[in-house]
């Protein structure tokens, strides 16, 4: 995490020498924009987080150990939380994946548009494919279960600094449960919670980028105006 973070800090913020901001993140994203917040405490205007992955470790447990699997416990059913399993866990397994998708990623794309009668944005199929080996596994691994079990100490330093926290999150979220963010809110009631009906991890963007726009809009105003 500390790499991303001095990442983004010489290559955006004092490149352009940006001295305040607005911070939106998603899934994974989220703990960088927390860790990035709060590192800026007096630079952040807003905060927005869609689907935070939220798992604060009992005392007992190992938080990177512990989050790792409450985010892909050892399942071979459904196939979809079998292949998170594989991923997360078998290395080996992983790189394999990864260099086959890679490999052959012009393929995978012409044969996802026929499948889905072009109802995924090819863009998205191409950003997917172009996951190696090192940036799927490690990322994963020192983002998601690295600093998952940080986000209380983030979230209570940027509470003291009196920064608001917007939470959207899907119903039918099936990657990060919407019980991740009623833990957060029930632990952190500062967060203004928003949940909606018919949506899952990704459609809490795609297919709803306008309403994201004029939503995010809408809480950047309301900081301009205070």
């Amino acid at each position: 995490m500390a790499d991303q973070l001095k990442k983004i800090e010489d290559c955006v913020l004092r490149r352009y020498k940006i001295e305040s901001f607005h911070l939106v993140g998603h899934s994974m994203g989220c703990l960088v924009a927390l860790a990035l917040a709060a590192s800026h405490v007096g630079s952040v205007k807003t905060i927005t987080l869609l689907a935070p992955p939220y798992f604060p470790a009992p005392e007992n447990e190992v938080g990177a150990s512990y989050v790792l699997r409450q985010v892909a416990p050892r399942r071979i059913w459904p196939l979809t939380a079998f292949g998170a399993s594989v991923m997360s866990w078998y290395e080996h397994v992983g790189r394999w994946v990864c260099f086959a998708l890679c490999k052959q990623h012009t393929k995978w794309e012409y044969i996802i548009n026929i499948l889905t009668f072009k109802r995924i944005s090819r863009s998205a199929v191409r950003d997917f494919m172009s996951h190696t080996h090192h940036s799927a596994w490690h990322i994963f691994h020192n983002v998601i279960c690295g600093e998952a079990h940080a986000m209380d100490n983030y979230l209570r330093k940027l509470e003291k600094a009196g920064c608001i926290i917007h939470v959207f999150h899907g119903k039918d979220d099936k990657v990060v449960s919407v019980q991740c963010s009623y833990r957060l809110h029930k632990e952190h009631q500062t967060t203004n919670l928003q949940v909606f009906d018919g949506v899952d991890h990704v459609t809490i963007i795609y297919g709803r980028e306008l309403w994201l726009a004029n939503e995010l809009s809408r809480i950047w105003r309301m900081e301009e105006v205070k």
